[in-house]
Formats: C-alpha cells, sequence, structure tokens
C-alpha cells in the first residue's frame, strides 16, 4: 500500500500470534490454510525466489532493503523467514482491489488517532500457528502521549475485564480499519464500547479474546472470492462446533504485539525513566505500571539495549513489545527489516512450543486412566507430536539468525524475552514424562498379559507333565484331582492379578495427591 512521502513521526506494528483448531489432529493443515486464503482472492502469496516490480512497488528501494534483508541472514534460516520448497511458511500480503489505501482509526473518548496502513501481513507455519501483522505509520502525531497511546489503545483486541461504566475501560472505545478517501467506508469495525455496553445491559456475552475487526480482516473476501468452499474463521464457542468453520484463537492473549520505532533521538526519552518505562513496557502516558523506582530502573536494565545508546539509538524488549527510539535512517531501515523478520521468528517459536504444550496437555487426558490403558490412537498421535517438535528444532528453533553482532545480542535478548528457551525446556519435560508414562503403560499392560498367558501355558504343560511323571492307571484314577488343582491355579492367578492392579491404582492415586 503506498504512502505519500511525509515526515513520519513513527513506525507501527501491531502482530497477532493466532493457532487454528484441529492443527493438533491434523483435521486442518497449513494447505487448507493456504487455500482458503486463495479463495478468498485477497490475499497475495509472495513468492520472494521471483521478486518483481509488480510485486514490490518502488523496486529502486524495496528492493534493496530485500536484498540487504536477505544478506543479513543465514541461508538456512531463510525457509523459515521467506518460505520454500520446505513448507515451513507461507508470507501473504492483503490487497483490496483498485489500490485502495486503508487508515487504521483508534478512538478512546474524544482524541482519535489515524494512522496510514502501510502493509497487512500473515504468516502461515507449518507448526499450526500464524502471525497477522498491521504495519501502520505515523506522520501526525509528534508528541509521546499520543504515540504512547496508539501503541497501547491499537494492541487491545479484547477487554481483559468490565467495567460498570464502558467510558472507563482501559481499552479504546473503537477501532476501525477504513477507507483513506472515504472515512465512513469502515471495512472492519470494532466497537469496543457498544460490547461492553451490551454487556452491562445482560444482552450479550463474548469471551472469543479477538476482536472483530481482527476477525472481519480474515474473512474479507472480494468480489470474485464468491466460492462455496470458503470456510469461515470464528473465535466464538457458539460458532466453532459449525464443521464449516475454522476455529482460531490468540496463542498469547487478548493483546497484540507492538513493535514501534520512534524518529526521535533517544537522549530525549531516556532522561525521563518514567516515560521510558512507558515506551518500552506499552503504558498510556502518566500510567505506569510500576512506580517503585528501584524495580523500575531494574526492569529498565534489563530490558534495554545500549550498544548505540551514546549515538542516540536505544532499543527495548518484553514479553509484549520490541521498541527502538533514533533518527538515523539506516537503523531505522533496519528495525523496519531485519528485525521485524527476526522478532517474527521469535515470536513463532514462543507461539509453537505453547502450541505444542496445548497438545499434549490434551493428550495426557488419553493415558491417565490406568484401567483403560492407551489406546493406539494415543499412541499414534503421540509419535507425531515428537516428529514434529523435532522437525521445529531443526526448521525454526535456531542457534542463531545471523553472523552480525547485534543481531545476536538483539535475537537473544528477545528470546530471553519472551521466554523461549523456558518454555522449551519445560515442554521438553513433559514431552519425556508423557512419553515414560505411555511406556510403562503399555509395559504394563504387556507384563499383565505376559503373566496370563504364562499360566495358560503352564495349565496347557501340566498335563503332559503327569502324564509323563505317572502311569496311565493311576493318571486315570485321580484324574479329577488334576483338574481341579489347575482350576485353584487359574484361579489363583486371576485374583492375583485383579488384586494388583487394584493396588497399582490406588498407590498412584494416593502419590498424585
Amino acid at each position: 500500500m503506498k504512502q505519500q512521502e511525509q515526515k513520519v513521526y513513527s513506525y507501527h506494528t501491531f502482530i497477532m500470534p493466532f493457532r487454528w483448531e484441529g492443527s493438533h489432529h491434523t483435521q486442518v493443515s497449513m494447505k487448507d490454510i493456504c487455500e482458503q486464503l486463495d479463495l478468498r482472492k485477497c490475499w497475495k502469496k509472495l513468492d520472494y525466489s521471483h521478486i518483481t516490480e509488480e510485486e514490490l512497488g518502488d523496486i529502486n528501494q524495496d528492493y534493496r532493503l530485500l536484498y540487504a534483508e536477505k544478506q543479513y541472514f543465514h541461508l538456512y534460516t531463510q525457509d523459515a523467514i521467506y518460505g520454500g520448497t520446505n513448507g515451513i511458511v507461507s508470507n501473504y500480503v492483503f490487497h483490496l482491489p483498485g489500490e485502495e489505501e486503508l487508515v487504521y482509526s483508534i478512538q478512546k473518548n474524544e482524541d482519535v488517532y489515524e494512522l496510514p496502513v502501510k502493509a497487512i501481513r500473515l504468516k502461515i507455519y507449518n507448526t499450526g500457528v500464524a502471525l497477522l501483522s498491521i504495519e501502520c505509520v505515523n506522520n501526525q502525531y509528534s508528541d509521546w502521549r499520543s504515540i504512547k497511546a496508539v501503541n497501547d489503545y491499537g494492541r487491545r483486541m479484547n477487554p481483559p475485564f468490565l467495567p460498570e461504566n464502558a467510558a472507563e475501560s482501559i481499552c479504546a472505545d473503537k477501532i476501525a480499519i477504513h477507507s483513506s478517501v472515504d472515512k465512513t467506508k469502515e471495512y472492519f469495525l470494532f466497537d469496543i464500547k457498544k460490547q461492553i455496553e451490551l454487556f452491562n445491559d445482560r444482552k450479550i456475552l463474548s469471551e472469543k479474546r479477538i476482536g472483530d475487526h481482527i476477525l472481519q480482516l480474515l474473512n474479507y473476501r472480494s468480489e470474485e472470492g464468491s466460492s462455496n468452499e470458503i470456510k469461515k474463521f470464528v473465535a466464538d464457542e457458539t460458532e466453532q462446533k459449525e464443521p464449516e468453520n475454522i476455529p482460531i484463537c490468540p496463542v498469547l492473549d487478548d493483546r497484540m504485539y507492538v513493535m514501534c520505532l520512534v524518529n526521535k533521538n533517544a537522549g530525549e526519552i531516556q532522561e525521563n525513566k518514567d516515560s521510558l518505562y512507558e515506551f518500552i513496557f506499552v503504558d498510556t502516558e502518566g500510567g505506569i505500571s510500576c512506580p517503585t523506582n528501584e524495580m523500575r530502573d531494574s526492569l529498565l536494565k534489563e530490558h534495554t539495549y545500549e550498544r548505540w545508546a551514546a549515538y542516540g539509538t536505544l532499543y527495548g524488549m518484553t514479553a509484549h513489545s520490541f521498541v527502538a527510539c533514533t533518527d538515523w535512517q539506516p537503523n531505522i531501515n533496519s528495525f523496519l527489516t531485519q528485525y521485524y523478520q527476526i522478532c517474527c521468528i521469535v515470536l513463532a517459536q514462543r507461539a509453537s512450543v505453547l502450541n505444542f504444550k496445548d497438545e499434549i496437555m490434551e493428550l495426557s487426558f488419553g493415558i491417565e486412566n490406568r484401567q483403560k490403558g492407551i489406546d493406539v490412537k494415543h499412541i499414534i498421535w503421540l509419535m507425531e507430536l515428537q516428529e514434529r517438535y523435532v522437525a521445529y528444532q531443526n526448521q525454526m528453533d535456531f542457534f542463531e539468525v545471523s553472523s552480525q553482532e547485534q543481531a545476536i545480542d538483539i535475537y537473544e535478548a528477545l528470546r530471553k524475552s519472551n521466554m523461549v528457551e523456558k518454555e522449551n525446556a519445560v515442554f521438553k519435560e513433559q514431552l519425556d514424562n508423557i512419553y515414560n508414562a505411555a511406556n510403562v503403560n503399555l509395559d504394563y499392560g504387556l507384563n499383565t498379559g505376559g503373566f496370563v498367558f504364562a499360566i495358560v501355558a503352564l495349565a496347557m504343560a501340566l498335563p503332559s507333565y503327569f502324564n509323563d511323571g505317572c502311569s496311565l492307571q493311576i493318571a486315570d484314577k485321580y484324574e479329577w484331582i488334576l483338574y481341579v488343582g489347575l482350576g485353584i491355579i487359574m484361579l489363583v492367578a486371576f485374583t492375583f492379578i485383579k488384586t494388583s492392579r487394584k493396588w497399582i491404582a490406588k498407590r498412584n492415586k494416593i502419590k498424585s495427591r
């Protein structure tokens, strides 16, 4: 989406990591999601291996940025960034017919913030997760109060709590994506204030955690996209049961991840620690979420990257944001290209592991009851989960993405702030535990079956033993005693097995308390 050449005060990118239901059992695959986007005729798939002027627009500028971006990353990471024959990721960009430009509008009380939309992108990964990015530019508001308000209000997709007075909500009153020519032409609208008022009147309750404007965007189709095969992306529980719908949910929470670069020298905000904290941790002006000076200073030291602070460039990274403050154009270009891709890789890693953890929780329900035993379906499911996790480790969980020193630092800082290593460690432990539990479950079943088989084999062998060891007259005379003894032996064996199973189940129940 082309923008007029104007002074840009800040860049804002809102990223929503989400997953689609059914990816666990391959009911809905990555290929299915891509086919749904293709059917809508408003999502254009990007092929970075064959760049054309039509795809990139201003090739004199964008091609140079893409060239620098590709040179920046290791070759083995590029399939997870740009896609390729391995099918790790597919990249899409949203476009309207006639090259109509869009505006991201945020309204809170009397304040209205209008930001031209530079691009809307979608990355679909083979781990069952996706990243939706809305890239905006701010060429109207130069003050810190407005920049912070855009970050906080623009990222919220659903109210975290419902106040009695809708005006007291910490969300925006309304978020809309409308035409740049006609503001009344709202393509995607989320009236948050109205939703709260309806709930307070006991008329509606939604727990979908995804804003209406995001769902409307994903479900938008051009006039050409009128196929009956198009399925609807839904987030409401009442709609998720319909077979023609594809349920989706955010992997994190009801807030989108924020990337923001302010086109100013960082020296100004470094002098005001409260303001710096609000910027990095996405608070509104005067709404600092850590007023304790000692803790504030400790958190700022932990979450800022100061390699170029002496030259007026400062970066900040948290679990919900990646921000920067600089007025040097090369650093601005790097933030909007290379660092955006690094951020997407880390968010995809975090979302993928959380998706795996959610799957392993579901899987654990199938093996917790030892009386029933683990069935073939859950064994196959566990094996597939292990295979997919190994594939993820080799395809997306990189030790480093570039040999550039700043790339190494930023990649490590983003992974740390997003707890990727911790989530990986926890999941590996969970996977090992459930694998061991499944093995014990199978061993127990095999041992029980083997014991029964041994008793039956013994019972079948005893007559031959007695016939070989005794005379035929004695065997015929006391034949009834032999069979009574065999019956007693089998009765004792089955009683022992049944008692053992009850005792083991009781012991496991006591241990779990």
